[in-house]
């Protein structure tokens, strides 16, 4: 059961953290349109 837990704590992480790179390339790409 705790290992299931911590299975899917790091998938959130993971998940988490390639959402947080899609926002930031899109916050690049809203700039450059911008600039």
């Amino acid at each position: 059961m705790a290992s299931f837990f911590a299975y899917e704590l790091t998938q959130n992480l993971f998940v988490a953290s390639l959402n947080v790179r899609r926002t930031q390339t899109s916050l690049q790409a809203a700039d450059r349109i911008v600039a």
